[in-house]
């Protein structure tokens, strides 16, 4: 497996051209795992000095939304972001939720975002004319 840790923005870019040819936007969609790869990461690193992002592109609803708002509540208290950048015309619904502009964010156990730490976007909404 190849490193996953990119640490600038031309890295995030040749990535991106390096694997956007063999990508296929289909299936269902899962955050909660990487979002608690990245939680475990800061944890074991345990180095408040380095800031991660977590860029997800995605097509789709989130499927495990309840464990993915438990994991972005317990990331809320880290040095972690997550941009979520939706492509196509799916319900993005759920990102709109987890981006929680309108009110913070509760799990089912009542606890709640320390900050806001989500962002989302819908892509159609501004498109490649927009920048």
């Amino acid at each position: 497996m190849e490193n996953p840790n990119i640490k600038t923005i031309d890295g995030v870019s040749d990535y991106y051209n390096k694997v956007t040819p063999s990508l296929k936007f289909c299936g269902t969609t899962y955050f909660a795992p990487i979002i608690k790869e990245i939680i475990n990461s800061i944890i074991s690193v345990n180095n408040t000095n380095v800031y991660n992002n977590l860029m997800i592109l995605t097509d789709g609803c989130i499927n495990n939304m309840e464990d993915t708002v438990i994991c972005v509540v317990e990331a809320s208290t880290m040095p972690f972001s997550i941009i979520i950048v939706g492509i196509g015309y799916s319900d993005f619904s759920a990102m709109q939720d987890l981006d929680a502009d309108l009110g913070l964010l509760t799990d089912k156990f009542g606890k709640k975002y320390v900050r806001d730490l989500v962002q989302f976007v819908e892509f159609n909404k501004y498109g490649e004319n927009s920048f």
